[in-house]
């Protein structure tokens, strides 16, 4: 927001809901055709899994971009970003894996959709080494602007209410508090 502003910022994150919303709508129909051919049934622990898949190549996109940046700006503080970024994304892959093993896809089938939801975020770091001037500031911040609303309307749409439905809401709330202080402390350590 600091760089783009709050108006910009607003608007990529309201987008990023919306594309999100859309893809969720169509899913179903999609998710149909999807669970035929990896041969599995058809429930909505799938079409979850299918929508997190989704969400986190989306998310992926502008996190590249940001290690890209970082590393092209200053080698050591981009590394520094791959490695937190890495961290962050186990229990992303967890996360996308979970549910689609849950609605019987196999072990195998479910780690390789959650490694290709992830090839987004080294592709767009790539692209934005390679393009180094080409990426500026107001993508940049307007892409993690849009993945950060793709993110919330995945977690308040799909995360939160599938593991309350599972009696898991207090496990969930903790898991989220987790998550917040780390990321305030990772904040911390970079600066940001």
């Amino acid at each position: 927001m600091d760089a783009i502003g709050l108006t910009t910022a607003s608007v990529g994150f309201i987008l990023g809901v919306l594309i999100m919303l859309a893809i969720d709508y169509f899913l179903p129909h999609i998710h149909a055709k999807i669970s035929s051919r990896l041969g599995v049934g058809d429930n909505t622990r799938i079409r979850v899994g299918l929508l997190i898949a989704i969400g986190i190549a989306v998310h992926n996109i502008p996190e590249g971009l940001a290690i890209g940046v970082s590393y092209a700006s200053l080698p050591a503080l981009g590394i520094f970003i791959a490695v937190a970024i890495t961290i962050h994304n186990v229990p992303e892959g967890l996360a996308t894996a979970a549910p689609l093993c849950a609605g019987g896809m196999c072990r195998s089938k479910a780690c390789l959709m959650a490694f290709l939801s992830g090839l987004a975020e080294p592709a767009a770091a790539l692209l934005s080494i390679l393009l180094l001037g080409s990426v500026s500031t107001m993508i940049l911040g307007l892409s993690l602007a849009f993945a950060a609303g793709a993110m919330f309307y995945i977690t308040g749409d799909e995360l939160i209410p599938e593991s309350h439905a599972h009696g898991y809401e207090h496990e969930a709330t903790i898991a989220m508090v987790v998550g917040l202080l780390l990321t305030m402390a990772i904040s911390s350590i970079i600066g940001a």
